[in-house]
């Protein structure tokens, strides 16, 4: 064999060798975009990093109240009913709270018929003292001032009526609001009706489902009804020119 030939031979076998590392090579590499590779099997990819827009499952916020609405999903919660405020003291009509008369400051009160020239609740005209009512009915439970006009009223309370009088210590009203009380009118109380009235008292000066009014001598008698039952609510006699 020639030198030459056997650098022929040489090179052929480096070719081949070459070639065959080549294939080896290329066999053993992975394909990286997740397609699979030649040898039949998905390569492993590493995470995907690229954002989606998220959906109603995936919001976080989806199913969550906000404070107002889990207030408003609170079950409700039994609490006592009060009472409302008795703001004037008055009990209406023949209440369970009545005084017998026996009781009561007004035992002594005499029951007259009634006289538009001398008008009178439970003994007491307007215009007169207050010390008339002191000796008569004693010490007020409780006293304040009412504001009337430019005229500061003091009002004396009882059981069950009340008097007012200005700095002078004369009357100007007389409120009566408890069947308790004996009114001088004739016999007529607190949770009477409007036919006691009318037979008691005689023709009215107005007469309506709220208020039977007499007009008196410097005075006005005012009964406050029960439009419902026909019933007195209230007595008042104050002054009217």
């Amino acid at each position: 064999m020639t030198m030459r030939t056997y650098d022929w031979m040489q090179s052929l076998r480096l070719i081949a060798v070459s070639t065959a590392l080549l294939l080896a090579l290329s066999g053993c590499q992975q394909p990286t975009d997740g397609s699979p590779g030649t040898d039949g099997q998905a390569s492993e990819a590493g995470p995907d990093t690229t954002q989606q827009p998220p959906t109603a499952d995936d919001d976080p916020s989806d199913g969550a109240d906000s404070p107002q609405q889990s207030y408003d999903k609170q079950p409700p919660v039994d609490e006592p009913v009060l009472p409302l405020p008795d703001e004037s003291g008055k009990s209406q009509g023949t209440g369970e709270n009545v005084r017998p008369p026996e009781d009561n400051v007004t035992a002594g009160v005499i029951e007259e018929k009634w006289n538009t020239g001398a008008p009178q609740l439970i003994n007491l005209a307007i215009g007169e003292s207050i010390v008339k009512a002191n000796e008569q009915f004693g010490a007020a439970n409780d006293t304040y001032t009412l504001k009337d006009g430019e005229e500061a009223i003091t009002v004396s309370s009882y059981n069950g009526f009340s008097v007012g009088y200005g700095k002078d210590q004369q009357i100007r009203f007389i409120e009566v609001y408890e069947s308790g009380v004996r009114t001088g009118l004739n016999g007529v109380r607190i949770g009477d009706f409007e036919d006691d009235v009318l037979e008691a008292l005689g023709k009215p000066t107005t007469h309506t489902s709220y208020v039977i009014g007499y007009k008196a001598k410097g005075a006005l008698l005012k009964f406050d009804m029960d439009p419902k039952n026909r019933e007195i609510l209230s007595i008042k006699l104050f002054s009217h020119a």
